[in-house]
């Protein structure tokens, strides 16, 4: 168990330096865009919301 925590302890203090030396962060979220986090406000989420209701609306009202 000592091994794990030592690796996982350096792993854990060398992260920001590294991220700042090459640029970590910046290449995982160019290579992987949908995993990248999203956060919006109440106000974005429900702004979001109503227009997609608007616009499932809409669409049940042009096929009938």
């Amino acid at each position: 168990m000592g091994f794990w925590f030592i690796l996982f302890l350096t792993s854990f203090l060398l992260f920001d330096p590294l991220n700042e030396a090459f640029g970590l962060e910046e290449a995982i979220l160019n290579a992987f865009p949908d995993q990248a986090p999203y956060y919006e406000t109440d106000a974005q989420w429900a702004e979001r919301r109503r227009a997609e209701d608007a616009e499932e609306r809409a669409l049940k009202n042009s096929g009938s």
